[in-house]
């Protein structure tokens, strides 16, 4: 197991591998939604707090919220269609379609909490694409969906729109694609249907959402508690605000700023179970029922305190 020698600012300190680590977790904030998505109607999301760990280990961000509702999903399985040849990179200012550029500040405060990862390489990962509606119908449409689920069932991933509503989307390819229009806030919905704590890195547009760095699994990230959800509403300025996710053209997106537009239009989360955890207890219950033997015994036993032999 890797650790650092010192605990470093937040910024610096999210990028360092696996291990023990302190995460930073947010207090204060609120997301309304007319939406479900889990047993009850997500009505506001509260970010949870934690004791900032004294450990000089790397760091993750936490920020846990209350969830509901349901919602449906399609079947992801099927092959991946493969180019032709390799497509043009074209200059951004000829690209059409959205890429995420940097918004408005938003209050998401964090603080740290103790995360020791299972492994250093992350136990699923998901790829969600997005686009403006002409170019998202060039796909051929399949089915729809409104949360991409990942772990059978056990993380669920969307994206929602300012008042909380599901953003449209569809599966094609093996893909999932999602419907944004310019201008559009969006934020990524994580919930964790699981009984053990998940770690979640994420991208947008190939750039880590917390240091704003190309994307990578060694990078902290969010953990979402056990039958929790958390909100991740934009790009990490300090330990207390985010850049909101504004949905826009490719040119003046935040990666072509940061000279990196060759990614735009894609959402990356790359989970880690805790070390020790059992993600598999659903499954593991399924499969214990389904081999119930409905007659275990042979022959009655005598009781203990019998009066006749």
């Amino acid at each position: 197991m890797k650790r650092s020698p010192t605990l470093l600012p937040l910024v610096a300190a999210l990028a360092i591998g696996c291990g023990t680590q302190s995460s930073y977790v947010s207090p204060a904030g609120s997301y309304r939604s007319a939406h479900a998505v889990g047993t009850a109607p997500l009505a506001q999301t509260s970010y949870s707090t934690a004791e900032a760990s004294s450990d000089s280990a790397p760091v993750s961000v936490e920020a846990s919220v209350s969830s509901g509702g349901r919602a449906v999903v399609g079947d992801l399985d099927g092959p991946r269609a493969q180019p032709s040849a390799p497509p043009a990179e074209l200059p951004s200012s000829l690209r059409p379609g959205l890429a995420t550029h940097w918004g408005e500040n938003r209050y998401s405060s964090v603080r740290t909490t103790a995360f020791e990862r299972g492994s250093d390489r992350p136990f699923d990962v998901a790829t969600l694409h997005y686009n403006d509606a002409r170019l998202a119908a060039m796909q051929a449409r399949r089915e729809s969906f409104r949360w991409l689920s990942v772990h059978r069932d056990g993380i669920r991933i969307s994206l929602r729109g300012e008042s909380g509503e599901v953003l449209p989307g569809f599966v094609s390819g093996g893909e999932a694609f999602v419907i944004g229009q310019p201008g559009q806030r969006y934020a990524i919905v994580l919930e964790n249907h699981t009984s053990a704590r998940i770690e979640a890195v994420l991208t947008v547009d190939g750039l880590d959402v917390i240091n704003g760095q190309p994307g990578s699994t060694s990078n902290r990230g969010y953990l979402v508690r056990p039958h929790a959800s958390i909100v991740i509403e934009g790009f990490r300025r300090s330990t207390s605000t985010v850049a909101a996710f504004r949905f826009g053209g490719v040119e003046g997106s935040y990666a072509d700023e940061r000279g990196a537009a060759r990614n735009v239009g894609v959402i990356g989360v790359a989970l880690f179970a805790e070390r020790g955890a059992n993600l598999d207890v659903y499954e593991n219950e399924v499969e214990l029922r389904r081999s119930a033997d409905p007659f275990p015994g042979g022959f009655a036993p005598p009781p203990a305190n019998r009066v006749y032999d």
